[in-house]
């Protein structure tokens, strides 16, 4: 799994679970990540400051680019595993997690709160906000 980030030429790996930042120009690692709980998606921020993972369990961890420790972690109100993960342009407080009990939240990170719930039509295996971060748009398994 790969994602750019929007600035700094950021590039963040998983592979089996652990996730690397990468200076994409230089082609260096520039943080690797070990952590305990196997991440199965990860983002990095518009800012390239962030990086976002989800877990089997649900947790959200939120890392910066200078500590293997999470800075954060965000826990869900419903306990399910986390299926997708978006960050919002121009929002870098914000992001929206899919999860497989057909729900979608979005988070402002910064304070660990839930902003809202969305209903989705199956399983959430995809989410992305328009450019201006007005649209959010999911795909999912049919139910």
């Amino acid at each position: 799994y790969l994602d750019f980030s929007k600035v700094d030429n950021c590039l963040v790996s998983n592979e089996g679970g652990n996730f690397k930042v990468w200076d994409f120009n230089k082609g260096s690692v520039i943080q690797n990540y070990n952590v305990k709980k196997s991440a199965l998606h990860t983002i990095i921020s518009e800012d390239a400051k962030h990086v976002f993972t989800t877990a089997t369990n649900g947790d959200v961890s939120v890392f910066t680019l200078e500590s293997v420790e999470p800075l954060k972690v965000l826990l869900p109100e419903k306990t399910s595993a986390c299926s997708a993960i978006a960050t919002v342009p121009n929002a870098l407080e914000q992001i929206a997690v899919g999860y497989n009990n057909e729900t979608i939240v979005l988070w402002d990170w910064k304070a660990e709160k839930q902003l809202k719930t969305l209903s989705a039509e199956g399983r959430v295996k995809m989410l992305e906000f328009s450019q201006d971060g007005a649209r959010l748009i999911s795909v999912a398994d049919a139910p």
